[in-house]
């Protein structure tokens, strides 16, 4: 619903002649903005990569502390392969920058999920379709 209301609205700005004034936003709010995005969207993600299910907590703040809480409690078959596929997309993009590597990173990482749901059960990594 977000996504369509974005898109109704952009699309209004569009027919209104508007987007010229889009463009008087300061470029520290648009950075701002963008590294806000970002941090959520990364200690969000941590349970996952270090392999940890916890209950959701009702405040942003109050689950990555628990996150950080329990990172003891990391699962080595979910944490090796986000961190060699980690370092693998740095490298990549340091050492071969313009690329879109997230995107083979990406196909990788589906690679590794298939071989290792069909052919290693004992590893079992959390899955999207989990």
């Amino acid at each position: 619903m977000v996504a369509c209301g974005a898109g109704i609205f952009s699309f209004l700005v569009f027919m209104l002649k508007l987007e010229k004034y889009c463009t008087l936003i300061p470029i520290s709010v648009l950075e701002g903005f963008s590294f806000g995005v970002a941090i959520t969207i990364g200690f969000g993600q941590f349970n996952f990569a270090l392999g940890l299910t916890l209950p959701k907590k009702p405040k942003f703040y109050e689950n990555v502390s628990n996150t950080f809480e329990h990172v003891g409690d990391l699962k080595a078959e979910e944490f090796v392969p986000f961190l060699i596929m980690y370092l693998m997309l740095m490298s990549l993009m340091r050492f071969f920058p313009g690329k879109p590597w997230i995107i083979f990173i990406a196909l990788v990482g589906m690679i590794y999920g298939f071989i290792t749901s069909v052919f290693f059960k004992e590893i079992k990594p959390l899955l999207l379709k989990d």
